[in-house]
């Protein structure tokens, strides 16, 4: 009698059956794979860009080369390299700092995934520095103390 385990791959369909269910399945796991590299990669870009805008803006409308040059700085100290950087910007009335930061997405990742975007995940944050007429809430907090 004959093992029933082995009698299946003996057939040739069933062979080709089982080989193109497990080039499909190492499709779509790769697709997913793909996908979650391109979004997790996404949000860290911006994440940085908008960290980094928030730590420039803090020099603005006094400093507006030094607002660049901490952003700049914090960008690369989390990880982005100086040619992902598109551009760093301050506006002609130095109250708003725009930081542009690209990122390609690797070709063997990229290739069989089905459904992402694009190679280029790009990204902009900007911060505006204002000044707030209103008490802060530590200067009404110290008078509340008092």
């Amino acid at each position: 009698m004959t093992d029933p385990r082995t009698s299946f791959f003996r057939s040739s369909r069933a062979s080709i059956v089982a080989a193109v269910c497990t080039l499909l399945g190492a499709l779509i796991m790769h697709t997913i794979t793909a996908r979650a590299y391109y979004n997790i990669n996404s949000k860290n870009l911006q994440l940085v860009a908008s960290t980094a805008v928030r730590a420039g803006i803090q020099y603005l409308p006094v400093e507006p080369q030094t607002a660049i040059r901490i952003a700049d700085r914090l960008v690369q100290g989390l990880g982005v390299t100086s040619d992902e950087i598109t551009s760093i910007d301050v506006s002609d009335h130095d109250s708003t700092l725009t930081i542009r930061l690209k990122r390609e997405i690797p070709e063997y990742v990229s290739l069989l995934a089905f459904g992402l975007p694009n190679r280029t995940i790009r990204v902009t944050a900007s911060g505006e520095r204002r000044k707030i007429d209103k008490p802060s809430a530590r200067g009404t907090l110290q008078m509340a103390a008092r």
